[in-house]
């Protein structure tokens, strides 16, 4: 049973399960501001749940790193509510959903009347267990929460191909290794191509993973995928078996700063800067089209 402080909820997530935190921080500071960007009005009351004990300055990015994450999420948001306006009947997976309340944020749009839509909240068993503990809000409608690995087979098997499906993978590929992060796409291609979809994803660029020293995630674990030009995870896709997968859309970290201004050094806009005229990459945001 989870253990439960006079504060909360004890945190015991451990290694990539815990970077889960990041984002949550960094949406729960956003929803504070007076024109906030993404405006999760449930990152603070899950956030309020943990356990006061834990250190939050472990989850705690820069600015800038947490610019990216609500920019990040706010992107995913968008291309998932596409997809849903455009679908009256879908399938939407959440992998590694961690403590993310998407399924909150977009219940206006998938639980309107004219939709008939299945939500699949996945994550690690600890993640979910903890999530449960938190007696987080969950939406009404098809809605389900999942303990399974992606890395497995069984949790595609159990999930109907009856329907187009959108398979979201935020925060989750670059901590796996190559082999690892490509099975997950080519099985989920290969399963829904029958229905078509998309999955959407951030993706890790080189300057990332070789200069991760360097980021606040890597006193909890290691970024292993490096992935420069998303088109070649298309072709990979294409040549196992999934001829309709196409990379339909790709955005970079590096044109997304705009709305960074007040929140980056100079050093580090000049860094954005050069980034983006070299072949190494920050992070790339990909829409995958099968």
């Amino acid at each position: 049973m989870t253990a439960i402080q006079d504060s909360g909820i004890s945190m015991t997530l451990k290694g990539v399960q815990e970077t889960t935190l990041f984002p949550l921080a960094a949406k729960a500071q956003d929803a504070a501001q007076s024109k906030p960007v993404l405006g999760d009005r449930y990152a603070a009351q899950t956030l309020s749940r943990i356990d006061a004990n834990y250190d939050w300055r472990r989850a705690k990015g820069n600015a800038f790193f947490q610019a990216v994450l609500i920019s990040r999420a706010r992107l995913l948001d968008l291309w998932t509510a596409n997809f849903l306006q455009s679908h009256d009947q879908a399938t939407v997976i959440h992998l590694a959903c961690g403590l993310d309340n998407r399924c909150l944020r977009l219940a206006p749009i998938w639980n309107a009347p004219e939709k008939t839509v299945r939500w699949l909240d996945i994550d690690l068993p600890d993640v979910v267990h903890l999530r449960k503990g938190l007696d987080l809000p969950t939406p009404e409608g098809d809605y389900d929460l999942r303990a399974a690995d992606a890395l497995d087979k069984d949790w595609l098997v159990a999930i109907p191909a009856d329907r187009p499906t959108i398979v979201i993978a935020e925060g989750l590929l670059m901590y796996l290794q190559p082999e690892d992060g490509l099975s997950i796409l080519q099985r989920a291609a290969q399963r829904f191509q029958g229905v078509g979809g998309q999955i959407i994803c951030d993706l890790a660029g080189s300057w990332v993973v070789g200069n991760q020293k360097h980021s606040p995630t890597s006193r909890m674990a290691t970024l292993h995928w490096t992935v420069n030009d998303a088109e070649m995870v298309a072709k990979a896709v294409r040549e196992s078996g999934c001829q309709r997968f196409r990379l339909d859309h790709v955005t970079l970290t590096e044109e997304m700063t705009g709305g960074y201004s007040a929140q980056v050094s100079v050093f580090v806009k000049v860094l954005i800067w050069l980034v983006y005229w070299t072949p190494w990459r920050l992070f790339s945001y990909a829409k995958f089209a099968f």
